[in-house]
């Protein structure tokens, strides 16, 4: 029996719902899958199908991301944010999990800024830095790092552009939470249009970076670099 389940479309520029029934939750085994996630100083990383976004086997997919993401805007809404930045790196389904993000952000009425068209990546310290710098509420970049290509990673962040510890267990008691609900009784996870109005692409710090560098590094170890 397949595994793989389409749950959306990816990059789609209609409003879409992730649905969470009983019967798919005991499939994929979310509610096992939640009891073990948390988030620790590297942030979440687990096994993923780098051929397949929407493969249930595997521990970080399109479904397990979609409920850490919904926790993530929930809480962040209760707290008043208003702006997240999302960046992500190279390995495979980055920017599917970046579009995820940034629609169910939207659809939570949160501000979204990702990096303008055509620059795909965004590294983890160009994210760090840009929230810091642009004075956003907090972000997230999708990298697991080091790891290999088969191993997906979220590092969400707070609005110093520091790693997201102070919520983390909140976090992962959000995720249980809308595990158990949604095995019990299903659950419903909202999309926004992948071309809402709240998802802009204007997140581009890259200029201000080099500024600060120059501020803080002697001109003489910056000759001969471009």
């Amino acid at each position: 029996m397949s595994t793989s389940r389409p749950l959306f479309t990816p990059f789609s520029a209609a409003r879409e719902t992730i649905l969470l029934d009983p019967a798919l939750c005991a499939a994929a085994k979310l509610p096992d899958w939640a009891r073990q996630f948390q988030l620790g100083t590297a942030g979440y990383r687990d096994l993923l199908d780098p051929a397949d976004f929407f493969n249930l086997g595997v521990p970080f997919n399109a479904l397990t991301a979609a409920v850490f993401l919904e926790a993530r805007a929930r809480l962040a809404v209760a707290r008043g944010l208003k702006t997240l930045h999302v960046g992500g790196e190279v390995r495979p389904h980055t920017q599917e999990l970046i579009d995820l993000a940034a629609r169910i952000y939207a659809a939570h009425g949160l501000r979204v800024h990702l990096r303008p068209a055509g620059m795909r990546t965004t590294p983890i310290w160009l994210s760090s830095f840009g929230v810091f710098h642009e004075e956003l509420d907090g972000g997230e970049n999708f990298t697991a790092s080091h790891s290999q290509s088969y191993k997906g990673g979220w590092k969400p962040m707070d609005e110093s552009g520091m790693q997201l510890l102070e919520m983390a267990g909140r976090i992962a008691d959000r995720v249980r939470l809308l595990a158990e609900r949604a095995a019990e009784e299903g659950l419903e996870i909202p999309l926004a249009p992948a071309d809402d109005p709240l998802i802009v692409r204007d997140f581009d710090p890259v200029a201000a970076y080099a500024d600060a560098l120059r501020a803080i590094v002697p001109v003489d170890m910056l000759d001969g670099i471009a």
